[in-house]
């Protein structure tokens, strides 16, 4: 989920949840490579999970569409910049869970 200092519209809320997978029958540990360390537990996605999150995005857009541009632009120059702020620690965790 993304941090609260992002604005918040209805629309980019629906949004941002698309990276959820509910419909996920199996859950699937992500483990370090090198020590077996679990690194995260993820929803294992299905066809059913694909489908909703396109379902999902096509009721959102027209919301997100009426949102004017510079607002649109503001969203991701501060997604560009919390990136940013954290990739340090992303970073770390594509390394430890490639083994690189």
């Amino acid at each position: 989920m993304l941090p609260t200092a992002l604005p918040r519209h209805d629309a980019f809320a629906a949004l941002t949840a698309l990276a959820s997978v509910p419909h996920a029958r199996e859950v699937r540990s992500v483990r370090a490579p090198w020590t077996g360390q679990v690194l995260a537990a993820v929803g294992d996605g299905t066809v059913a999970c694909v489908a909703a999150a396109v379902a999902r995005a096509r009721a959102v857009q027209p919301s997100w569409a009426r949102v004017p541009v510079g607002e649109r632009a503001a969203v991701l120059r501060r997604l560009h910049g919390l990136v940013l702020d954290h990739r340090e620690a992303a970073l770390d965790l594509m390394q430890a869970e490639t083994g690189k």
